[in-house]
């Protein structure tokens, strides 16, 4: 296990749900420069893509959770 901090330590944009097509250069960016790029990318792979949403190891991951309870089916005239 490695003692470095990662490059994306506190931005928030890493976690942001919907980031711009700036952010996400700019992600990339950060992580082709990150001391510990290697084992992110390691966890990633590793985890569930259920378990996790975010930026990691230069990649979107995950599905974004819900704002709201489950997504109702609309009702139609049949």
């Amino acid at each position: 296990m490695t003692t470095s901090t990662p490059a994306c330590d506190s931005d928030a944009r890493f976690v942001a749900d919907l980031p711009s097509a700036a952010d996400v250069a700019h992600m990339r960016a950060v992580c082709e420069s990150c001391p510990i790029l290697a084992e992110c990318a390691a966890f990633a792979d590793a985890s569930p893509r259920w378990s996790m949403s975010g930026f990691w190891a230069g990649m979107k991951r995950g599905t974004p959770a819900r704002a709201s309870g489950p997504r109702q089916r609309a009702r139609g005239a049949a």
